[in-house]
């Protein structure tokens, strides 16, 4: 299984929470799934400790990415295609981070990690 880990649950498996659900958490643990990480979670999460909005307890966004190569994550940049397809979502979810996630779960076949019902809507396969 392919998955795409949105922002929330990035941040709840960096932290090891328990919102992150069960079914989420065995299925990013799971051998032989392929766990993607966009860049675009780390421009949301840089922006956000940056503005206080959000904090890392015992790392900074710069060490995000060592511990998503650590865990052999895949890093998944944009594409014009994802930014094409962004733009051309239904107008139901106005979240740029989540639209962005979204086309590139829908471009790259890849289901959503999520809790947020927002991305059923936009289109994208969702796991929760």
């Amino acid at each position: 299984m392919r998955l795409l880990l949105d922002t929330s649950a990035l941040l709840w498996w960096l932290e090891d929470s328990d919102t992150l659900s069960e079914n989420a958490r065995r299925e990013i643990d799971r051998l032989g799934n392929t766990i993607f990480v966009s860049s675009i979670s780390l421009y949301e999460v840089a922006l956000k400790v940056h503005i206080g909005k959000l904090t890392l307890p015992g790392r900074t966004p710069s060490d995000v990415p060592g511990t998503i190569d650590a865990a052999k994550f895949v890093r998944l940049s944009v594409t014009m295609e994802h930014g094409l397809i962004a733009g051309q979502l239904p107008l139901v979810h106005k979240d740029p981070w989540d639209r962005l996630l979204a086309a590139q779960a829908i471009v790259e076949d890849i289901a959503v990690v999520s809790d947020d019902e927002a991305f059923d809507v936009l289109g994208a396969e969702r796991l929760w």
